[in-house]
Order: C-alpha cells, then sequence, then structure tokens
C-alpha cells in the first residue's frame, strides 16, 4: 500500500523523539511517563525512535527456556533481559535494530483496529523515509539511522 500522506496526517500533531542508543529501562519508563501524560489529558502523540543496547525482553507468553543462551553467556555478552507487560514471546532488540515506540491516545482517533494499522504502518514509512538513508553498496542495500 502506497503511502498516503492524507491519512499520516490524521495522526498530526505528532511528536517525534529520536533518542538514538538508549537503554531499553530508559526507554520503558519515556514510554510508562508519556502514556501516563495521555491518560491525565496533558499529552501529545508521540512516536520514540530508538535503538537499544544488546536486550531480550520477555513477553507475557515467554518462558526463560526459550531464550537459548545461559545467564552467565548473557551476563558475559552484556545483554540485559527484562520481563515487560505486552504480549508474545522472546524478542531481541539491539544495536543497528531500528525501534519504533507510537505512544497514541487512541480516543482522539478513530478508533478502528485495521485503521490504527494502516496510520501505523504509513506512519513508519512515512518516518523511515525522514530518518533513513539508503546507501547501496557492492554487495546489498544498506540503511542506516541518520543520528547526525
Amino acid at each position: 500500500m502506497a503511502t498516503s500522506l492524507n491519512s499520516v496526517s490524521e495522526l498530526l500533531p505528532l511528536k517525534v523523539m529520536n533518542l538514538g542508543v538508549t537503554p531499553y529501562l530508559e526507554v520503558w519508563e519515556l514510554q510508562k511517563s508519556l502514556q501516563k501524560e495521555l491518560i491525565e489529558g496533558t499529552g501529545v502523540d508521540t512516536l520514540i525512535i530508538c535503538q537499544h543496547p544488546a536486550t531480550i525482553t520477555l513477553g507475557s507468553s515467554a518462558s526463560e527456556t526459550n531464550i537459548l543462551a545461559n545467564k552467565d553467556r548473557l551476563s558475559e555478552l552484556k545483554v540485559s533481559v527484562f520481563q515487560i507487560e505486552r504480549g508474545g514471546d522472546v524478542t531481541y532488540h539491539g544495536p543497528g535494530q531500528l525501534i519504533l515506540y507510537p505512544i497514541i491516545d487512541l480516543k482522539k482517533h478513530k478508533k478502528d483496529v485495521a485503521w490504527y494499522l494502516r496510520i501505523l504502518e504509513q506512519s513508519i514509512i512515512a518516518v523511515s523515509y525522514t530518518h533513513l538513508r539508503a546507501h547501496e553498496t557492492k554487495a546489498n542495500l544498506v540503511c542506516r539511522l541518520l543520528l547526525e
């Protein structure tokens, strides 16, 4: 589906925070703070863009047995592990992986899940065009985050 600027503009104003490489816990606390502000009616819709140092998150369906490395190996590799509130299993986050966290008050917008997913996809594409630059190499096409 092509990016529709009219559709993406439905989320405006949208504050974009480009945090660069930031520890997972710090970004999680920021998300909770922004969520609280939205609930209290004092916040604005926000999109957090970041990368994390090596981190594994365990969703509500996860078991630590699904992590293939033992705790000593994770410590040696400096991989942080967090049990979190979202659904799902084990997820790895690490340097070079662009992560986008939308903190959006859906009461201000349509409450339709299909609409939200479409807007979310289009917003990520639009932000990617703004914040990423593609570089052609002989081997492959590499995208890097512009943190300048």
